[in-house]
């Protein structure tokens, strides 16, 4: 009702015949009411030029342009987001601010100039458009660089890694060059240096220790590096056991140092009993006395002389030549069985006694 009481206070009256309903016809309940609003309305918008009567200036004008401002702000959000996206990944920060800055002054000349001569028409319209087309050069020179970098650098991208930060861990190519070189002091600094940003890492200490051990001849050094490193509570037990195990090779390799290389597989047994690290660490312990005897071979090898061969061959009989025969099963097993007592995690001497008991005495039952 306020609204219909508005709208008849702006008639003039007796404009065009129109007259005021009063009374009983202004209730919304009356026969005459909806045609006596609408009649009225339409002699008054007749009477000033076909201009409708505004209610509440601000609301109206957001109902009638509430697609544009809808879409004002989704532009200006992603410009937003654009910007601070692009000027955090930007390795030239003040181009950038550049760039942005002149697309907005161009951006703004193409809304109050261009624009405009569009809506006019005629020779106003080819003037915007030579003014567009300008503008448009502008903002490719503008931005070429940037639309060629994001045309290509899907491609690119495969073979330098775009603009991934480069994974942060130690890298020890230095060390292993000067290692190569022979400046084994340097590369052990190197590699200190490396420990320093990430301490106790696993590839780094191994490297260290190896250096130690292997050009230098330092095996306690080596030593004494591993077992800090496997005194850290957070150390894993796959790469515990492999820095014993590695300790051990070097005892045996470099020092011939059965006892130490023993010492490091038996902190193996002990930190992690009945675990498959344990097993192997057991059957590696069982094959040292064979090992020990391979390296001194190679160490000191033995003068071997060679016998005068025999005279008349074509003569001699054939079964003469033959291999000496094999031992005997059963010493063989007896053998077997002994070294098990000894070193009862030796799979390779248990396999070969199953066999023994398989082939030779057809004990199926002792041998599985």
């Amino acid at each position: 009702m306020s609204g219909l009481s508005t709208l008849l206070r702006l008639i003039p009256p007796g404009a065009r015949g129109a007259t005021r309903p009063t009374g009983r016809e202004l209730m919304p309940t009356h026969p005459d009411f909806r045609w006596r609003y609408d009649s009225a309305r339409l002699k008054y918008l007749l009477e000033v030029g076909g201009e409708p009567v505004k209610f509440g200036g601000t609301m109206n004008w957001i109902h009638e342009h509430w697609s544009n401002l809808l879409w004002g702000i989704i532009v200006a959000i992603g410009a937003v987001w654009l910007l601070i996206h692009t000027f955090g990944q930007s390795t030239s920060r003040p181009m950038l601010v550049v760039k942005f800055v002149v697309t907005a002054a161009v951006l703004w000349f193409i809304s109050n100039t261009v624009v405009p001569d569009f809506k006019n028409g005629g020779g106003d319209a080819i003037h915007g458009l030579i003014l567009m087309l300008l503008c448009g050069g502008v903002i490719t020179v503008t931005w070429r660089h940037s639309i060629i970098e994001m045309i290509a650098s899907p491609l690119t991208n495969l073979f330098d890694g775009g603009n991934e930060p480069p994974e942060h861990k130690p890298y020890y190519s230095i060390a292993n060059a000067k290692r190569k070189r022979g400046e084994y002091h340097d590369a052990i600094a190197e590699v200190r240096r490396q420990l320093e940003k990430f301490p106790n890492d696993f590839e780094g200490t191994m490297l260290l220790a190896s250096i130690l051990a292997e050009n230098l001849n330092d095996l306690q050094g080596a030593d004494n590096i591993l077992n800090q490193y496997c005194d850290w509570p957070k150390a894993p037990d796959a790469q515990m056991a492999a820095a014993w195990t590695t300790l051990a090779d070097w005892h045996m390799k470099h020092g011939l140092d059965v006892d130490a290389a023993r010492h490091s597989l038996e902190k193996i047994v002990a930190r992690f009993p009945e675990s498959q690290l344990a097993l192997l660490a057991q059957q590696r312990l069982s094959h040292l006395v064979n090992t020990e005897k391979i390296l001194m071979e190679q160490h000191d090898r033995p003068k071997m002389v060679v016998k005068e061969g025999v005279h008349n061959l074509g003569l001699r009989d054939a079964g003469a030549f033959l291999p000496p025969p094999e031992m005997e099963p059963g010493q063989m097993a007896a053998a077997h069985i002994k070294h098990l007592e000894t070193h009862p995690y030796d799979a390779d001497v248990r396999e070969k006694l199953a066999v023994i008991y398989a082939r030779d005495f057809k004990r199926l039952d002792l041998a599985s």
